[in-house]
């Protein structure tokens, strides 16, 4: 099976590659202009010219604009990224016959409901990131390519500094206070536990000769708020004096203060994974478990 994964330098990207890299036939585009798979998939003839390079049978997209205050400041590049450019990769996909796999985001939901969210449940996001997502998955959709869209929730890795547990974890090696909502309540998802479904998604499609046009919500179990991940980071990393740690700075609620980021959040970011497990046969493990194998697979002491 030839797979093309497009994005091969993001955080997202790294993962996969260093998973799959020597189990499939895989081509690794990147937006690196000395890479000699470059693809500007800002450019039509680009995009183009990497689906005639390689032919594949399989397109992974991990290009995306991904932090969400930023999108609301640069918000032509959010869109060329997250949304535009999704018109020639799924056209390419119809052409050439090939499955796209795609990133979406748990941003597509407004957070307004006390349930988890479903993937038949009514999108409405309220961010500018969340929007270009979903207009994004309408362009795969309307195509009439054969994908699977993935929605994903809270992403973090070793390979990005700016994200939610990476913060965290500086936080506490320099000894600083920590301010957090208490209110948002989601799972965080590493990029490890996202390559590991993508090889399941893989050996499924190899296995099965199918004409799948899926939507999927995608994290591990047993959603919590950051409070509660904040101190699940203190209580394996810190040995002493736990409890100074679990006082340090302050954890708000952010209905009742001005929200310090550009970017409105949804408040409840649970979603029901259940279709994917049923479809793809799949265990998902919670958030502790994945946030123990990233702790132990990438040595992190505080």
């Amino acid at each position: 099976m030839k797979i093309l994964l497009i994005g091969g330098n993001g955080q997202l990207g790294q993962a996969i590659s260093n998973k799959l890299d020597k189990k499939f036939d895989l081509k690794i585009s990147t937006n690196s202009k000395n890479d000699q798979n470059y693809c500007d998939i800002s450019n039509k003839k680009s995009i183009i010219n990497i689906f005639e390079k390689f032919l594949p049978e399989v397109v992974i997209n991990a290009a995306a604009f991904t932090d969400v205050d930023r999108c609301e400041i640069y918000r032509s590049k959010a869109n060329q990224v997250n949304n535009l450019s999704l018109e020639e990769i799924a056209s390419q996909c119809l052409k050439k016959n090939s499955i796209l796999i795609h990133f979406s985001t748990d941003y597509v939901y407004d957070g307004n409901t006390k349930f988890f969210n479903s993937e038949t449940d009514i999108t409405n996001p309220i961010n500018y990131y969340g929007t270009t997502k979903l207009n994004g998955e309408k362009k795969i959709i309307r195509s009439n390519c054969k994908f699977i869209i993935l929605r994903l929730s809270w992403v973090y890795s070793s390979y990005k500094k700016n994200n939610f547990v990476l913060k965290i974890i500086e936080k506490l090696k320099r000894k600083d206070n920590i301010t957090i909502t208490n209110n948002e309540i989601g799972s965080i998802t590493s990029t490890d536990f996202i390559a590991k479904k993508i090889e399941k998604i893989l050996f499924f499609l190899k296995d099965k000769n199918v004409s799948i046009k899926e939507i999927f919500n995608l994290c591990p179990s047993l959603p919590s708020n950051r409070v509660e991940i904040v101190n699940t980071l203190i209580n394996r990393l810190i040995k002493d004096n736990k409890k100074n740690h679990l006082m340090k700075g302050k954890a708000y609620n952010s209905k009742n203060v001005n929200n310090p980021y550009l970017a409105k959040r949804p408040i409840n970011s649970k979603m029901n994974t259940s279709k994917f497990s049923s479809y793809f046969n799949e265990q998902i493990e919670s958030w502790e478990e994945d946030l123990e194998n990233f702790i132990i697979t990438n040595n992190i002491n505080v």
